[in-house]
C-alpha cells in the first residue's frame, strides 16, 4: 500500500507546483526573470501510469515570441556569437514565428518501439486544442536525432532517457469562404488555454497551458 500513496503523492506534488499562467503575444523576457524561469513558464510535463509504473512522460515547451527572445539572450550570453551568427538565428525563428506555432517535446516511453512519433505510420496522432473552438493535427514532426548541446542544454529536461521532437502547427486555422476580415492566430492572447494532446492505442498525454 505503500507505493500507490507515494505515486499519488508525488503525482499531486508535481502538479501543485506546476508553472503559472503565460502571456500570449508578449516578446520582451521580465525584468529579472532568467532563462531557465522563462522556460519553465512555457514547458509543461504530464506522466501516464499503467498499472503502478510509469509507461509514457512528456514534457513540451512551447516556442512563442517570449520563449524565443530569451533562447536568442541566452544563446548570445553563452557563445557570443558574430553578428551574422545572431541575424541569422533570428532570421530562422521569423520566419518559423510567421508560418507556425511549434513545439519542443521530449518523450520517454516504457516500451522504447513506442517512441516514433516522427514515423509516417506511427500509432502516435499529435493535435493542438483552444478553448475557442479549434483543432488541428501537427503538419510537422521532426525527430531530433542526437543530445545536441543545443538541445540539452535550452530544454534541460532533455536526456538519453527521452527521444526529441520538433513539431509544428499552422499559425493560422484554415479559413473558409464565410470567414471575413484579418485572420486570428490559433494560439491567441483572447484564449482561456490552449492544449497540446499526444493521443495513441498506448496512451493519452494532454498538456494544457492557461492563458492570462
Amino acid at each position: 500500500m505503500i507505493r500507490p500513496v507515494l505515486l499519488l503523492f508525488v503525482w499531486l506534488l508535481l502538479i501543485g507546483c506546476g508553472p503559472g499562467a503565460v502571456s500570449v503575444g508578449r516578446t520582451d523576457v521580465p525584468a529579472g526573470s532568467s532563462y531557465e524561469d522563462v522556460q519553465r513558464n512555457w514547458t509543461r510535463s504530464s506522466r501516464v501510469y499503467q498499472n503502478l509504473d510509469t509507461s509514457v512522460v512528456v514534457h513540451a515547451t512551447y516556442r512563442s515570441p517570449q520563449f524565443l527572445a530569451a533562447w536568442e539572450a541566452e544563446f548570445q550570453s553563452m557563445y557570443n556569437p558574430t553578428q551574422a551568427e545572431m541575424d541569422e538565428i533570428q532570421t530562422r525563428h521569423r520566419v518559423e514565428r510567421e508560418r507556425d506555432s511549434c513545439f519542443f517535446v521530449a518523450v520517454m516511453t516504457g516500451e522504447r518501439d513506442w517512441n516514433n512519433l516522427a514515423l509516417r505510420n506511427s500509432a502516435w496522432r499529435v493535435y493542438l486544442v483552444t478553448s475557442d473552438g479549434n483543432r488541428v493535427r501537427s503538419q510537422g514532426i521532426r525527430a531530433v536525432k542526437e543530445q545536441d548541446p543545443l538541445f540539452t542544454h535550452f530544454y534541460p529536461f532533455y536526456d538519453t532517457f527521452f527521444e526529441g521532437y520538433e513539431i509544428c502547427f499552422p499559425r493560422y486555422p484554415t479559413r473558409t469562404e464565410e470567414d471575413v476580415g484579418l485572420p486570428q492566430e490559433l494560439i491567441h492572447k483572447d484564449l482561456d488555454w490552449f492544449e497540446l494532446q499526444l493521443r495513441s492505442p498506448m496512451a493519452e498525454v494532454p498538456l494544457r497551458w492557461i492563458v492570462k
